[in-house]
């Protein structure tokens, strides 16, 4: 039973972070942040149970596949970069909290710099910063809800 309601709260927090993702609830100097992306490397870096986080962060995706379909790209590329996360944490310092800021910050390149080349878009180096800064300050509190949950 506590198998089911961790699973349904995860896949309540992650509907609730793309419901925040669409809207611009949370802009931060005019950027709507990337909460899948960093409640999924939050989960995959924070839990243990690989498979079973894939499967939430997997059927959270696919929500929001079909709810939201012009995320695409940006769900598969989500899916990629946390993929590639959780691979390469083993090359890190051990400190969970200080990876996922790591990871956060790094993954947030690789996102970004995907996402411009699959959507051809006039680069912003000032905007791209605030958009890590911010990434950066919103990991902390997300960091906090994925250990309780």
């Amino acid at each position: 039973m506590k198998f089911l309601i961790n699973l349904f709260a995860t896949l309540c927090f992650f509907l609730l972070l793309m419901i925040f993702q669409e809207r611009p609830i949370f802009n931060f100097w005019g950027i709507n942040l990337n909460f899948l992306l960093l409640a999924s490397m939050a989960q995959i870096l924070i839990k243990k149970n690989f498979w079973l986080r894939l499967l939430i962060i997997f059927l959270a995706s696919l929500v929001a596949f079909f709810w939201w379909p012009f995320w695409r790209l940006e769900i598969f590329l989500t899916l990629f970069v946390v993929g590639l996360a959780y691979f390469l944490k083993k090359f890190l310092t051990g400190h969970l909290f200080l990876d996922f800021l790591i990871f956060v910050f790094l993954g947030s390149i690789l996102f970004y710099f995907l996402s411009f080349i699959f959507f051809p878009k006039p680069f912003s180096a000032p905007l791209f910063l605030k958009e890590i800064i911010s990434q950066l300050i919103l990991a902390v509190p997300i960091y906090g809800i994925i250990k309780i949950l």
